[in-house]
């Protein structure tokens, strides 16, 4: 389960009495060795890496510079289906960063270089080509350097043009990027549930 809601399940970790006593005792040690295996190696696989470094490869498991993401994997008992839960913590109700990186998906940013102009604001008027460069300055957009005259705005439609010449120059308000999946609790699901037939071994061979 990827984006699980944190304080909603802190109540059903395998320690707590009400977890163990809704299951027989063998079925607790495999959900929980099952879910720590899981864990473990998902955390493993997601790699912590300097700010420099590139980004992993689509279908390979994500990097980690500040490591929220390997530190906020966790299990719990699923009441509802009698079922251990295992995933990563949803950081905040908006975003779902941790669901896109392991299916892929789109996503949408604000521009944070774009600025909305206003009547009485310094903006953008027009795109300099002269050769006196005091009222101007020069700004890298996403067509690169871009030499741009600035004045302050009093009228309305020198606001609309400012706005144009803004999105011009740094691009639509909001970004729109297509994300490759790079799965890392797939994976590791799936190496763990090979140990579970030694899971259980041990849990009964132990009762």
């Amino acid at each position: 389960m990827i984006g699980m809601r944190i304080d909603l399940v802190k109540g059903l970790f395998f320690d707590k009495p009400a977890v163990i006593g809704a299951m027989d005792r063998a079925t607790v040690k495999v959900f929980n060795r099952f879910g720590a295996s899981t864990r473990l190696i998902a955390r493993r696989s997601i790699r912590k890496v300097g700010k420099g470094d590139k980004a992993s490869l689509p279908g390979q498991p994500p990097k980690s510079r500040i490591g929220l993401l390997r530190e906020h994997i966790y299990y719990a008992y699923n009441p509802a289906e009698k079922s251990v839960v295992i995933g990563a913590a949803l950081f905040a109700r908006s975003s779902w960063a941790q669901r896109t990186l392991e299916h892929g998906g789109v996503i949408r940013q604000k521009n944070r270089r774009r600025r909305v102009r206003k009547i009485g604001d310094v903006g953008e008027i027009s795109l300099y080509e002269g050769k006196d460069y005091r009222t101007t300055k020069v700004v890298v957009g996403i067509g690169g350097e871009q030499r741009v005259t600035y004045t302050r705005l009093a009228t309305q439609a020198q606001a609309d043009r400012a706005n144009r010449l803004n999105e011009l120059i740094y691009g639509p308000a909001e970004i729109v990027a297509k994300i490759a999946p790079r799965p890392y609790m797939a994976p590791a699901f799936a190496k763990a549930k090979e140990k579970l037939p030694e899971f259980w071994e041990n849990a009964i061979s132990k009762m």
